[in-house]
């Protein structure tokens, strides 16, 4: 009784390792927010199939393959990912697994006699404890590790599942081994041999998660730069406009004498022609959007002025309240993508660019929709866009999408018969405490 007992801590803790942890990765995506009674009598009943698998035997390389392709579905329709995601996930967490069960069952043989088929149909309990504790071990490690670099983890999922199926492959091939090694007789240099493997296998695991963190931060670390200088530029602009304003309010009692002279004298003419002379010199100062945000405003004043001195039309539809994210990261991303839509635009001679900009929040949602004309086909290389000014990658792309991954946003990049749409979708994020 006390064997099945412990076994059936030694399947919670493998469903947590594999089916918890995926979910926790992908919580803010998954479908289902609550298991329905259907979803939770599946997966009792995979529970209770694999508890009947491990009375029977220690380890089963046929079992471990079969429970990895039912959860993987249970997965699959509960998260809604792709299945190659999904599989990828449970086949390296059971490999994993797999390979720590091997220490339980070589030193079980090891005090016991015969060969591999004789000690793995006769789980005892000394096999049982040790697997447990294993397990435990693994799973306390495993979530104080994935608390710490979740967005790696599904950084990595979404985008190298080859990691994660090389190091389960690599790690079903050895316990394979390691069974094949320990079929007639079993020693303590395949137990050592085993040991061995595990740490091998941990430390280079650990070592390519901090080889990654740390071009995380330095990536992290360039992309500071690159806003930083930005806001620079953007700084100085803002301290010019200041300095034409200042010099109008100060020749504005000037200009107004001037008019009422005008008008005293009759000489309507030369008023007119002095206020036209006025108006063509500050029309690409006009702001003809006001939105209630000084971020947005600014840039689509900006915005309005490159349109008029690249000759591009510039259609802008804004509707919002407020912006659920910081505003220097708002500031960040509209910029950079106004400035790649202005450039690209810039360049159509056989037609006249346009810059399309969409701006509305519904509720606790931002979408931000921008579309230009190009002439000058994208060029990408290792998913990542070249900049046409040239001198490498065009950054502002690669920093903005890097900002709305940040917060958790979605964003869309689209080119085909000479449109480039980028579509954001942000939602408000939520404070810890309402968590």
């Amino acid at each position: 009784m006390l064997i099945v007992f412990l076994t059936c801590f030694e399947v919670i803790f493998q469903m947590i390792l594999s089916i918890g942890i995926y979910i926790y990765i992908y919580e803010d995506e998954c479908k289902r927010k609550e298991p329905n009674r259907l979803f939770l009598l599946v997966l009792i009943v995979i529970f209770i199939m694999e508890v009947y698998n491990n009375l029977l035997m220690l380890v089963s390389t046929d079992g471990m393959l079969f429970f990895t392709i039912l959860e993987s579905i249970w997965l699959l329709i509960w998260t809604k990912k792709r299945f190659s995601t999904v599989f990828i996930w449970n086949f390296f967490e059971n490999s994993t697994i797999f390979l720590m069960k091997m220490p339980a069952v070589i030193l079980q043989g090891i005090l016991s006699e015969g060969g591999l088929i004789a000690v793995n149909y006769r789980p005892n309990l000394c096999g049982v404890i040790i697997k447990v504790l294993t397990l435990f071990c693994v799973m306390l490690l495993t979530l104080y590790i994935v608390k710490r670099i979740k967005l790696i983890l599904k950084k990595i999922l979404n985008n190298g599942n080859i990691f994660f199926f090389s190091f389960g492959l690599i790690e079903y091939c050895l316990a394979v081994y390691l069974l094949r090694l320990v079929w007639i007789d079993f020693n303590s240099t395949i137990l050592l041999l085993n040991l061995f493997i595990i740490c091998c296998i941990v430390l280079c695991m650990i070592s390519i998660f901090i080889w990654i963190q740390f071009k995380n931060k330095e990536r992290q670390y360039e992309l500071n730069i690159l806003k930083e200088k930005m806001l620079q530029a953007n700084y100085v602009r803002i301290l010019e406009e200041q300095v034409r304003n200042k010099k109008i309010n100060h020749d504005y009692k000037f200009i107004l004498a001037y008019l009422y002279n005008c008008i005293e004298q009759k000489e309507y003419e030369k008023g007119m022609k002095f206020i036209q002379d006025k108006l063509e010199h500050h029309k690409l100062k006009q702001v003809e959007v006001w939105t209630g945000n000084e971020c947005v405003d600014y840039l689509i004043c900006d915005g309005e002025i490159r349109a008029k001195e690249r000759d591009i039309n510039f259609i802008v539809d804004v509707e919002i309240t407020e912006v659920p994210i910081a505003e220097y990261d708002f500031f960040v991303i509209l910029g950079n993508l106004l400035d790649n839509a202005f450039e690209a635009a810039s360049l159509c001679n056989n037609q006249k660019g346009y810059v399309k900009l969409t701006i509305k929040t519904i509720n606790n949602m931002l979408l931000l929709y921008i579309e230009n004309n190009y002439i000058v086909e994208p060029k990408k290389t290792k998913n990542r866009f070249l900049s046409m000014k040239g001198g490498g990658h065009g950054w502002g792309i690669i920093n903005a999408k890097e900002l709305v991954e940040q917060h958790d946003g979605i964003i869309k990049i689209d080119y085909k018969k000479g449109i480039f749409t980028v579509q954001i979708m942000i939602t408000e994020e939520e404070n810890d405490a309402e968590i």
